[in-house]
């Protein structure tokens, strides 16, 4: 990932979390794809299951910051829901951040799972990890692993491997007020906000991860539109942008031809002021 020389400095002086990427690019850079290992962060280990996915997913999250929400209002303990929690590391995150918070994390993948609980056991951050993906229906569905981040349900997968797995409600969990919901379920993100979009008012920021594989209707438009009329204000970030969109699909086949984060507030939690 390139990065201007002058943000390289800046970044460099002032953020732990861009010079420790840098050391982990330096160490994992090379290493094989769906390879564990463990790397450590001011003396704490963070297991990872994929060298690739972790790379990406630090800089998403420790030295963007795309996670960081102002505190509750009054002082209370925040709360993060994270469907689709990977290895945890929205939740290790926090823990630099807020100290003390609250955790409901959602995770299919046995292995991956159980990086995660690892993590989050040596980080200290508590909290409950369901195995289970969050879907619009409480049951068992197919699953597609990549040992990777890219695990998805379903229709949505193209993983040669598949198990059975455990499927939730995330509706059932939206019970009282959210600081942040992360969704980031590979695909399934509509069948998700469709099924809680009665619930949204008890979020106060929310992520989340949107996917269009080739052939399928893009879905950025309707997922905004549901998200402008639940009260929040979007901003877009595309992660797979065609430098020639009017000529050429998604770089390097890459499964879908269209890939974006979406972070939604509310407009009281940008200022910090009670709704």
């Amino acid at each position: 990932m390139f990065v201007p020389a002058l943000r390289h400095w800046r970044w460099w002086f002032r953020s732990p979390e861009y010079r420790a990427w840098l050391r982990f690019n330096r160490k994992l850079g090379r290493e094989p794809r769906r390879r564990p290992g463990t790397v450590t962060f001011r003396g704490q280990r963070i297991g990872y299951v994929d060298a690739a996915s972790f790379l990406s997913a630090w800089h998403e999250i420790f030295v963007l910051g795309g996670y960081e929400v102002r505190p509750p209002v009054g002082g209370g303990v925040p709360l993060l829901i994270d469907a689709g929690a990977n290895i945890g590391l929205a939740a290790l995150f926090w823990k630099t951040r807020y100290s003390v918070f609250r955790y409901i994390g959602f995770e299919p993948d046995p292995a991956v799972a159980e990086a995660c609980r690892a993590n989050l056991a040596a980080w200290e951050c508590g909290g409950t990890l369901h195995e289970a993906a969050v879907a619009g229906h409480v049951g068992r569905q197919r699953f597609g692993r990549d040992y990777a981040d890219g695990g998805a349900l379903g229709a949505a997968t193209t993983a040669a491997e598949t198990i059975e797995v455990a499927t939730v409600r995330l509706a059932d969990f939206l019970v009282e007020p959210v600081d942040l919901l992360k969704i980031d379920v590979e695909g399934a993100e509509d069948e998700v906000l469709a099924d809680i979009e009665s619930q949204l008012g008890w979020v106060r920021n929310l992520f989340v991860e949107v996917h269009s594989a080739r052939g399928e209707p893009q879905r950025w438009g309707a997922l905004v539109d549901r998200l402008q009329r639940a009260g929040f204000r979007c901003y877009v970030r595309p992660l797979l942008p065609p430098w020639r969109p009017l000529i050429e699909l998604s770089p390097g086949g890459a499964a879908y031809d269209e890939q974006f984060n979406v972070f939604a507030v509310r407009p009281a939690a940008q200022t910090g002021s009670s709704s």
